[in-house]
């Protein structure tokens, strides 16, 4: 049983010394790795001479050139790439011969199909004629005499195309063999050419390496003291990185300082579970569980600093963006569906248009009925005046589906938004675009890997990684976040680049933030004082037209008892019974009262719409005091942020990479550099 597997029977439930027992375990695990052997480095400065040219060391102290780094040409790597690149040349000959040899087989095999398939139309032919189901036809030489005789023709045309392919397979044979062996022999030599020159200056990196001051973990601890993030690159699988990744975070925490543990390992819709597992609210097999839903390095990896994490309450920061993410937005060319077949619009189908048929009523005498139906010309067809109608309601109605269908979508991650990760280019710096090219070699002859897709998910990774331990820092301003991730992604063109992309636009939104929430404050106080001024006038207006029912009532009450008094005298006047007209002061109050009723009308009116614009006022007010709110809200949290971050960016020492060497590594790429 591997000491993996004795770990795993050790952590069940059932095992004979449980969680604790498995704890030392992992722990006595890395101590028998040998990890006590890593050594760390401080970086020099980019501007550091690192080769052992004279060639390039007098072209730098001239000025005339400023070296990083130089590849290392030992006689041994000249010789074997000679080698690989004859070899290779030699491939390229041999495929040049191999393609006029393959299409001369092919060119035959192709004739042969060819005159076989007219031999058996010939031998259908014959057996139809003799049997009588075809008739013959002189005229058009169809004849049984004729056919044979073609078909004994292309029977031996058929016969020696088939001799001449069997003379030329083995030669087909031999060539591919020959081409294929000669492919693999020529890529073995570039790849010892490759391990030879890595070898060099992986020997030459650590002769500098010698020379580069030697750091103490007290001394990272205590230089560390003002910095907001220390960044932990390692290789996932390296022991001895995260033995060491353990030693800096129990450092920290015995000098007092108040730390988290962000983790490039899981993922941020799993923080709330990270939460519970610290608060001891999720059992051990649950987390595993949730660990190896989010990462797939054996789980004896990162036990130690995981469970240490929650012995003394440190928080676990997820800092990755969902997997679900990066499938939805960078799609594999080889997964993406199937595109909807094209339909194809035929222009003709507009003068298609189906007849419609009006049945007329019998015509009169006078004159011909004109019966016509709207939309529709005397022709019978659609007018362009309700083509363009029904055009215009057709859009109208695709646009507000695709508008509801854009309210629904949801974002594809809790930390960015789909057009945030939408507009990531792979617009890169040379040296980013240069570790990407060294991490893909294994890639190079895969002709379905897409270097654009891999690039842009890489740098979305490094955004979404700064954006959730920035979110973490301005949260909690007093502990210094402590990050674990792969080399990638945390050397300083990586996730720190990208916090101090982040801390400048914080400051412009800031400034943003600030000029919004004036204007928002500026419009909710002036819709306030709208409102106040609109219920004035509201409470004038019914006061007006309180007064003017009160003149309208007493107006027609005096005009009431005059037409009575008017109505007396018709009943009781002369005996002729003539009427009695009204005098001139019962007119004139009947006037009156008709012109109080009018103004009380018009004072009412006036009242009901300064009630109604009072209530459009005071929704209005309402909203912008909404707006003037969030623009606060927004305010507050944007002077939280933090527009610079300090850091410590400790890389690990990966041969292949080139800014991975302690040979070509410096303070452009890290403060500190891993050994062992």
């Amino acid at each position: 049983m591997s000491l993996i597997d004795t770990a795993k029977r050790i952590s069940s439930p059932s095992g004979p010394l449980g969680l604790y027992g498995f704890y030392a375990l992992a722990l006595l695990l890395f101590f028998v790795s040998g990890c006590t052997s890593i050594k760390v480095v401080r970086l020099p400065p980019p501007d550091t001479i690192m080769s052992d040219s004279v060639k390039e060391v007098e072209a730098v102290l001239t000025g005339e050139a400023v070296v990083k780094s130089s590849r290392i040409r030992t006689k041994r790597v000249l010789r074997l790439e000679a080698r690989a690149t004859r070899l290779e040349a030699d491939v390229a000959v041999l495929e040049a011969k191999s393609f006029i040899i393959l299409s001369e087989y092919n060119k035959e095999k192709k004739l042969k199909r060819e005159a076989d398939m007219k031999v058996k139309n010939l031998e259908v032919g014959e057996k139809g004629l003799k049997e009588g189901s075809i008739p013959e036809e002189p005229k058009k030489g169809i004849t049984l005499k004729i056919v044979l005789k073609k078909l004994k023709k292309a029977s031996k045309e058929a016969e020696a195309i088939g001799r001449k392919l069997k003379r030329m397979r083995p030669r087909y044979i031999k060539s591919s063999f020959k081409l294929k062996k000669m492919r693999v022999k020529a890529v073995k030599a570039r790849l010892k050419a490759k391990e030879a020159q890595s070898a060099a200056e992986l020997k030459v990196a650590r002769r500098f390496a010698s020379k580069l001051e030697e750091v103490k973990l007290e001394t990272i601890v205590e230089e560390s003291k003002g910095a907001d993030v220390i960044l932990l690159g390692e290789v996932h699988d390296s022991e001895k990185h995260h033995q060491f990744q353990l030693d800096v975070i129990k450092a920290l925490v015995k000098s007092g300082r108040k730390i988290a543990i962000g983790m490039e390992m899981f993922m941020v819709d799993s923080q709330e579970k990270l939460d519970g597992w610290i608060d001891g609210e999720i059992d051990f097999e649950d987390f595993r569980v949730l660990y190896y839903t989010n990462w797939k390095t054996p789980w004896v990896t990162y036990a130690p600093i995981i469970l240490y994490a929650k012995e003394k309450k440190l928080d676990i920061v997820a800092l990755s963006l969902e997997r679900s993410a990066i499938k939805e937005v960078f799609p594999r060319a080889d997964s993406e569906p199937a595109p909807e077949p094209e339909l194809k619009f035929d222009p003709e189908a507009l003068d298609k248009a189906p007849e419609i048929k009006v049945t007329r009523p019998v015509e009169t005498d006078a004159a011909a009925e004109v019966v016509s139906v709207e939309g529709i010309g005397p022709d019978g067809k659609i007018t362009p005046e309700a083509q363009a109608e029904i055009d215009a309601e057709v859009e109208a109605e695709v646009a507000a589906a695709l508008e509801v269908e854009e309210e629904e979508k949801e974002e594809p991650s809790l930390i960015m938004t789909r057009d945030e990760l939408e507009s990531i280019t792979c617009n890169a710096e040379p040296e980013y675009k240069s570790m990407l090219r060294d991490a893909i070699a294994e890639h190079a002859g895969d002709i379905n890997f897409d270097l654009d897709r891999f690039c842009r998910i890489q740098i979305a990774w490094d955004i979404a990684m700064a954006k959730s331990a920035k979110a973490y820092i301005e949260d909690n301003p007093e502990t210094t976040l402590v990050v674990i991730a792969g080399g990638m992604h945390v050397w300083k063109r990586a996730i720190p680049k990208q916090l101090t992309r982040l801390g400048s636009e914080s400051i412009a939104e800031l400034a943003q933030a600030r000029v919004e929430a004036k204007k928002a404050r500026a419009a909710a106080k002036k819709a306030k004082a709208a409102v106040k001024e609109a219920e004035e006038t509201v409470s004038n207006l019914d006061i007006i037209a309180a007064r003017a029912r009160r003149v309208a009532r007493e107006a027609a009450k005096a005009a009431g008892k005059e037409a009575a008094g008017s109505f007396m005298g018709l009943s009781t006047g002369a005996e002729d019974g003539a009427y009695k007209s009204p005098t001139a002061s019962e007119a004139a109050d009947m006037e009156a009262a008709s012109d109080a009723g009018a103004s009380a009308d018009v004072a009412r009116h006036n009242a009901e719409s300064a009630a109604d614009r009072l209530k459009e006022l005071e929704d209005v007010s309402k909203e912008a005091a909404k707006v003037a709110k969030a623009a606060t809200k927004k305010l507050k949290h944007l002077k939280k942020s933090k527009s610079e971050f300090n850091s410590i960016v400790i890389i690990p020492e990966m041969p292949r990479y080139e800014y991975f060497r302690s040979g070509s590594a410096s303070t452009d790429d890290g403060d500190y550099l891993l050994l062992y």
